[in-house]
């Protein structure tokens, strides 16, 4: 069904423009929101990093959604973005620069959850943040943080 769903997007999306200029798109907006979305689950898990603990469900939903984001939907939406040929044109090299970003993000996420399971043993429900924690999840944050600027940046061409 989301497949299905996309592939009426991109339809549209090819038709009419190949980027998100005018951000009043029905597509473009959905993009945001969901972008919005994945930065207050960040923002959370940051503000429980900076107060020293930080609940363990709220960072392995960040670490699985990322995962998920980053092996599934990203690649299904940008192989969508490839057959509409001005996109293409215009974004190619952006989008083989956000598939490494994507692959320095899983990197990220894998040195995360092995802090995360040193760190904070599977019946804590609230963990301390070790500094070797904070840091594995500022690194992750910082690069996905910045992975969404560059897809939002790249729509708005």
């Amino acid at each position: 069904m989301q497949v299905v769903s996309v592939f009426i997007l991109l339809s549209w999306f090819c038709g009419v423009q190949a980027g998100c200029k005018s951000g009043q798109d029905t597509f473009c907006k959905w993009w945001s929101a969901k972008h919005d979305l994945v930065s207050e689950m960040g923002i959370s898990c940051s503000n429980g990093a900076l107060s020293g603990s930080i609940q363990r469900r709220d960072l392995q939903l960040y670490i699985a959604y990322f995962r998920t984001h980053a092996n599934l939907e990203d690649p299904i939406m940008w192989e969508l973005f490839r057959k509409c040929a001005l996109f293409t044109e215009q974004h190619e090299l952006e989008l083989q620069q956000n598939e490494k970003v994507e692959t320095s993000i899983q990197t990220a996420l894998e040195v995360l959850e092995n802090e995360l399971v040193h760190s904070c043993s599977e019946t804590q429900q609230v963990c301390v943040v070790t500094s070797s924690l904070g840091d594995a999840f500022e690194r992750a944050n910082e690069l996905i943080n910045q992975h969404i600027k560059d897809e939002e940046d790249m729509l708005a061409k």
